[in-house]
């Protein structure tokens, strides 16, 4: 089972610039999909920040579709994953990386949930004790 990185969700509506990955997605059960609540809050925010227009209409819609097609499919963070997520992040600080918060959530998320991350970003989750794959 996995667990969809924010960069899969982003380009999941873009499926022309990645066939390999809407290959990989259509080949999946739903059901064995997941995305955190981070996810949404992640591009929530970068929806946010546009300026008004059509593009940022257009991309509010895809955001409420992402929610509704995941809607008891989203992890949301949860006291076991909260306090996955502090002993994680402190651990990557003491070995002197500096991950993006919004990451270690994710990474929390997975181990709590014992799901695979999927990711174009190989690199944020590489040696952060999870499973990851690239369907890129």
């Amino acid at each position: 089972m996995y667990l969809l990185d924010t960069n899969v969700l982003s380009d999941s509506l873009k499926l022309s610039q990645y066939p390999q990955l809407q290959t990989w997605l259509a080949s999946q059960l739903a059901t064995h999909l997941f995305i955190s609540s981070i996810s949404l809050a992640e591009l929530s925010y970068g929806v946010s920040r546009l300026p008004e227009g059509k593009r940022k209409e257009d991309l509010y819609g895809d955001l409420s579709l992402i929610a509704q097609r995941f809607s008891n499919r989203i992890l949301s963070v949860d006291a076991a994953t909260a306090l996955r997520y502090g002993a994680h992040h402190a651990a990557q600080v003491t070995q002197g990386l500096n991950d993006d918060p919004f990451d270690s959530f994710i990474i929390a998320t997975a181990l709590e949930h014992q799901l695979t991350v999927v990711t174009r970003n190989l690199n944020h989750f590489q040696d952060r004790g999870v499973s990851i794959l690239s369907p890129y």
